[in-house]
Order: structure tokens, then sequence, then C-alpha cells
């Protein structure tokens, strides 16, 4: 049945897409890493250079997801159980593989890494935001500690001036009476005045 399946991947895949996968099989002469190892990789802390920098991974991720297509036929719990043996397998066992069965677990590894991927970056994006909002609030309760005072005074002058707009008489009368209240705060606020 798995050869049926790698067959299967191997017939859709065209040129380039197979001797792209055959790529990232591949390590470079002098190089300590290969590309499989890059496919492999998992998401760091979630800081803002590390969503960035996974950010790059993912969309490079995407550009290597070159079988996807090729699966579209496959069930899903066959591409997971290929991608389980892929990510379980080192470079030198994966290319000791006949190459239909080497194509279609890296195509399924990197199929799987590609919405993993996605997954971490949504996860690092809430966590990141979850972080500004708590900043936020603490920063907004500061400022509302700091600004107490002059808050209760504000609120303190337009009662007075509710107060007075209630009172009896004509529009004059009160009008003067708000001017009074607010002059008078204004006053408190400022300190006792001195006289010549």
């Amino acid at each position: 049945m798995n050869r049926r399946y790698q067959l299967r991947v191997c017939e859709l895949l065209d040129e380039d897409a197979r001797q792209r996968l055959l790529a990232i099989l591949s390590r470079p002469a002098g190089e300590p890493h290969s590309l499989w190892d890059q496919v492999k990789r998992e998401p760091k802390r979630s800081t803002v250079p590390q969503f960035k920098d996974f950010l790059g991974h993912l969309h490079w991720l995407q550009q290597q997801n070159v079988a996807a297509s090729a699966f579209a036929e496959i069930p899903e719990a066959k591409i997971r159980q290929f991608a389980a043996e892929a990510r379980s397998l080192d470079l030198t066992s994966l290319n000791d593989m006949p190459e239909r069965k080497r194509l279609t677990l890296a195509g399924a590894l990197i199929l799987k890494q590609v919405a993993r991927a996605l997954d971490d970056v949504t996860d690092m994006f809430i966590r990141q935001v979850n972080k500004m909002h708590h900043k936020a609030e603490e920063a907004l309760m500061q400022y509302q500690v700091a600004h107490a005072d002059r808050t209760n005074a504000l609120i303190a002058v337009l009662r007075e001036i509710t107060l007075a707009y209630r009172a009896k008489g004509s529009r004059e009368e009160r009008l003067g009476l708000d001017r009074n209240a607010a002059g008078e705060r204004r006053r408190s606020d400022s300190g006792p005045v001195h006289g010549p």
C-alpha cells in the first residue's frame, strides 16, 4: 500500500519539483547543516526578533512545498505517517532509501511543516498581542493613578457647575454662579492668593 502511494506521488511530481526535493536532501560540501535540517526546524521563544525570523522560515518552507498537489489524493492519516517517519530520519538514512520513498517522505514532511509553522506563527502572534495588551493595561493603570488628583478635581468642578446650573434663578444668575464655582475651584487648585 505504501509503495502504491509513493509511486502515485512520484508520478505527479514534475521535474522541477523532483529536483528541488532532491536538493533539500543533499548537503553542500563543507556545510555543517543541510536544508533538510532547516525543514525540521522548530520555533524558538516567542520574542519579536524570533517571530520575525520564524516568519522568514515559514516563507522559505512555503517555497519548498512543491509536492503539495501530489498528495491531494493521499489519505491524511497516511500523510501524517509519512511525515512522522521522515521527521525521525537523518539525511544519511533518508538517502539510503529508494528515490520514490525518499521524495514521498520529504514532500510529506514539508507539507506538514508548512501547516505546523502556520499554527506556530499564529500562536506567536497571539502571544505578542496578549503581551502588548497586558502592558497597555498596566500603563493605563499607572496613568490613572498618577492623574487621580486631577481627575477628582475635574469631577468636583463638574459637580459644582451642575449644582449651579440646577439652582433657582435666572439664566444670567445661574451663569454667574457657574463662573464663580469654576473660578473658586481654579483658585483653590493654584493655592492661596496673596493680596497686594
